[in-house]
């Protein structure tokens, strides 16, 4: 979870951010270990979440899934090592989901 914060630093100054923490709790100790001291802080909430618009637009079919298989298979198989078959697949796939997929 994202947290948004407004807080004093150490020279009290007012600083602005964002914090990935598990809850509240975690976050308020994050900022009191960097030497800040907490005003405000609340979860993050954007106002369009990009991954979640386009992951309906861009469905994978399972045949892409097969042939993916099938050739990263078939790269392991000549001795390629795996990182270099990813890269490969990643360049030849024509599906933008799969080129996403590969690219993490």
């Amino acid at each position: 979870m994202v947290f948004q914060y407004i807080a004093y630093n150490e020279k009290g100054e007012i600083v602005r951010g964002k914090l990935p923490a598990a809850n509240e709790e975690v976050a308020t100790d994050l900022l009191n270990y960097a030497g800040y001291q907490a005003i405000s802080l609340k979860p993050h909430i954007p106002f369009l979440n990009v991954d979640k618009l386009t992951a309906g637009m861009f469905q994978v079919k399972p045949g892409d899934i097969i042939l993916m298989y099938r050739q990263m298979a078939m790269l392991l198989e000549s001795g390629i090592d795996i990182v270099a078959s990813l890269e490969l697949l990643q360049e030849q796939a024509t599906n933008r989901a799969v080129k996403r997929v590969l690219a993490t």
